[in-house]
């Protein structure tokens, strides 16, 4: 037995080594094809970098006419930013992001925008890595854990697209996969402390990351929520000291409303009319999915109470499940969110890898791997690409739910599995006959 233990080792290791020197080209294939466009293209940076100088000078990051004062002395002129947008957070300098974002960067940021555009793709690019490689290994178990993330990093860089068109317009997503990610990895096999405090520098850039700490929350784990709170307010009181805590938080709701009023175009125009039942997915993402989602993470979560050992599972499911929905909720945007499949993504895959026997999850993983690879994102058709994206995403988060309940079912006592399970397909059937009624007939 000691032989072919030592084989089944060395064929492991070779596997792992062979595919991550496949990964390496395609890295440096996403980084060549994100620096080949040109810096002024970047139109999603450049808030950031204006922002990031005004803190750096201790200037108001929210006030407009500083930015444009800074604009124009970094030689930025206005119709480099691409379209024109109405003035408030559509203006062609304003940030979406949170005035934390420039803080946490002014210490280390390069005052040329050239420079401090190729450390923000460098950073995007480095963070998404790790986190495809943490997400993957996450999902597995220790002999197997190498080749997990290396695994789940090949899904991140050959199957989810439009990474170097991110990286190119200097968009956060990259960054907030690769963050989100990591937090999977740390919330699955620990400490849990550092992923609490992991979510909370992904929330100072993108507000997005703090929905993990729900997970935590339902576990119990104070010690992390604690430490968690004290950093944002740290981040908080620092954030603010040019500009007061009150016009953080207005800089942070007129954000939050101005991406709240923001809907696809595909929705309500183009070639062809958005089918009904399309309508009904993209309406129901939010709250109602984001319900159940909460519900069925809070379940897993809670359940790492009573079973301290099975926490990787447990409490990293109950994260990927989260991870999956915020997918889901940003898909129909654009392309350039597809990034937010990674860490979903990348823990399924490891799973795939960790548990060789059969699941039900791995049926759904099948068609859902075909059709990233298969499916040109980037032309046009009858449905429209972001509409695809939001498809995919339906599909993973569907993945990643039912394996959720897969590691559920044996921490459920034997009493209660029929009336769970009874429960559980009336509301599917009631669940998917609400969606399918078209509300706007």
């Amino acid at each position: 037995m000691r032989w072919r233990t030592h084989i089944a080792r060395a064929a492991g290791v070779a596997l792992t080594v062979g595919l991550a020197a496949q990964l390496g080209p395609e890295v440096d294939r996403v980084w060549t094809a994100a620096t080949a466009m040109s810096p002024m293209a970047a139109s999603d940076a450049k808030p950031i970098f204006l922002t990031t100088r005004a803190v750096a000078g201790h200037q108001d990051p929210t006030d407009p006419t500083i930015i444009e004062a800074l604009a124009t002395t970094h030689r930025t002129a206005r119709n480099q930013f691409g379209a024109h947008r109405p003035t408030g957070k559509g203006s062609p300098f304003a940030s979406v992001y949170p005035p934390s974002l420039p803080r946490l960067l002014a210490p280390v940021a390069a005052d040329r925008w050239s420079d401090f555009l190729r450390q923000w793709r460098a950073l995007g690019l480095g963070a998404y890595v790790l986190g495809a490689l943490a997400a993957g290994a996450a999902a597995s178990g220790r002999g197997l854990r190498p080749f997990a993330a290396v695994a789940g990093l090949a899904a991140a860089l050959w199957l989810v697209p439009a990474l170097d068109t991110t990286l190119a317009l200097g968009q956060a997503n990259a960054l907030v996969a690769g963050i989100l990610g990591m937090s999977v990895a740390l919330l699955a096999l620990g400490p849990v402390v550092l992923g609490a405090l992991t979510l909370v520098l992904g929330g100072a850039v993108k507000l997005v990351p703090l929905v993990l700490l729900w997970p935590l929350v339902v576990a119990r784990r104070w010690t992390a929520l604690l430490l968690a709170f004290a950093l944002v307010v740290l981040i908080c009181l620092a954030s603010a000291e040019n500009i007061g805590l009150v016009n953080f938080f207005k800089d942070i709701g007129a954000s939050l409303e101005y991406t709240s009023r923001m809907s696809p175009e595909w929705l309500y125009g183009g070639a062809h009319p958005t089918p009904p039942w399309l309508w009904k997915l993209h309406a129901i993402r939010t709250v109602h999915l984001g319900g159940i989602t909460a519900l069925l993470a809070g379940t897993a979560a809670a359940r790492v109470r009573w079973h301290p050992t099975r926490q990787r599972e447990l409490l990293g499911g109950a994260a990927a499940l989260m991870c999956a929905w915020l997918a889901v909720l940003s898909s129909p945007g654009q392309l350039i969110y597809a990034p937010l499949l990674t860490p979903a993504l990348a823990w399924l895959v490891g799973g795939l890898i960790g548990d060789l026997r059969v699941r039900p999850w791995m049926l759904l993983l099948a068609p859902l791997v075909f059709v990233l690879h298969a499916v040109d994102f980037d032309t046009p058709g009858t449905v429209a690409p972001a509409a695809r994206l939001m498809l995919v995403a339906w599909g993973i988060w569907g993945a990643v739910a039912i394996r959720v309940l897969a590691i559920l079912w044996p921490t459920t006592p034997r009493s209660r599995r029929r009336p769970l399970l009874a429960l559980a397909g009336v509301a599917s059937v009631l669940f998917t006959a609400w969606a399918t009624v078209d509300l706007w007939a």
